[in-house]
């Protein structure tokens, strides 16, 4: 006849999976994030192609210099069947489209001129889509700390002084559709700078 498992023999079972539990969770949470953030890069990237097609249809909307950038919705995007109004915000959750307009892409157009008048102005135009204005800003926030090479562990900046002032964020912009939505408040932006193992700094930004 068989005998069952002491108390002492299940407990010591049980520390053991907790042991486990505790070792390989957070690796698994680390996947899951990494994960997420990549589907969402993939999304992103989908947006801004969706918007190139919105644009390569509708050349005369678009600006032709870089005195303004132009924002189109995901609305515009989705009442126009440019991108599906049911893909998911694999990083925060929900449709990108839930909140109405408050995903969007900027175009913005450099022109380029041949110095020497040899050959008519070329045009160079670029496509950010951003899942909200937070990130927005955060992602400009990020390039200035870049830039300027910040290497405090924490670095308050101004929305105005740093990211206006210097252009990384146009005030200049033109709406696809009516409604007017980039309300740039004087958010509180921290700037978190990480040496990594080739001393080069990685950095993160927070919105208050």
């Amino acid at each position: 006849m068989k005998k069952g498992f002491t108390l002492v023999e299940l407990i010591a079972v049980l520390v053991i999976l907790a042991i486990i539990a505790l070792i390989v969770t957070p690796n698994i949470m680390v996947s899951i994030k990494a994960y997420k953030n990549q589907m969402y890069d993939t999304e992103i990237q989908a947006l801004e192609s969706a918007a190139g097609n919105w644009a390569a249809d509708n050349p005369s909307e678009i600006p032709a210099d870089d005195t303004f950038s132009l924002i189109i919705t995901i609305k515009d995007l989705t009442d126009n069947f440019y991108f599906d109004k049911n893909v998911v915000d694999a990083k925060n959750g929900g449709k990108f489209d839930d909140d109405g307009h408050y995903t969007f892409v900027i175009i913005s157009c450099k022109k380029i001129v041949d110095e020497f008048n040899a050959h008519e102005p070329t045009y160079d135009y670029t496509y950010e889509a951003y899942s909200s204005i937070k990130e927005y800003v955060k992602a400009k926030a990020v390039e200035y700390a870049k830039d300027n090479l910040l290497t405090a562990e924490s670095t308050d900046i101004s929305l105005n002084d740093e990211l206006i002032t210097n252009k990384y964020i146009n005030t200049n912009i033109k709406y696809v559709s009516s409604t007017e939505f980039l309300i740039l408040s004087n958010y509180n932006i921290t700037i978190t700078a990480i040496p990594n193992s080739d001393n080069e700094y990685e950095y993160t930004a927070e919105i208050d």
